[in-house]
């Protein structure tokens, strides 16, 4: 059986009414100071327009940025994702720049402690702990790294558990 085009459904119906009903109700009134006689001392005088309030000025220093950079357009590249990425920059260069900075104090910690060595006279203990110490945080350091880039890159909350201090 084929519906009628022209026939519509009871809720449709429903809404038209109501709008008919809402319309019929909500009829303009005639202005106040019509109703009233022109030579009435009753009657008020006509509102002024309110003016409209200036926005507050940015401030001297959005005003600079936005004249030293704001050529480069850099709302238009703004990475635009259907989901919240939730990686953290300053994690990411943390993580990033603490690579580099390990390797620079791993090579400094192996000359001074080879200095101090020969200038002072440790003990034996020192001698024995501290470079077993040193490798285990040798060995250590780069799996940590690893976890804290790899687990900021791809959301893993629970791979970033080694770089809370």
């Amino acid at each position: 059986m084929a519906a009628n085009p022209l026939r519509t459904s009871a809720p449709v119906r429903m809404l038209r009414s109501r709008l008919r009903r809402r319309d019929e109700e909500h009829v303009e009134a005639p202005a106040a100071s019509a109703l009233l006689a022109e030579g009435d001392e009753r009657a008020e005088p006509e509102p002024q327009a309110l003016p409209i309030p200036r926005p507050p000025q940015p401030s001297l220093r959005k005003r600079a940025v936005t004249l030293l950079f704001g050529w480069c357009n850099c709302e238009a590249r703004q990475f635009k994702s259907r989901h919240e990425v939730a990686a953290n920059t300053t994690l990411q260069m943390m993580v990033y720049f603490n690579a580099y900075l390990s390797c620079v104090w791993a090579i400094g910690w192996l000359l001074i402690f080879s200095w101090k060595l020969g200038v002072f006279g440790a003990p034996i203990y020192v001698v024995l702990i501290t470079p077993v110490l040193y490798f285990g945080w040798l060995v250590l350091e780069p799996i940590r790294l690893a976890l804290g880039y790899l687990g900021n890159l791809h959301e893993r909350v629970s791979w970033l558990g080694s770089n809370r201090c």
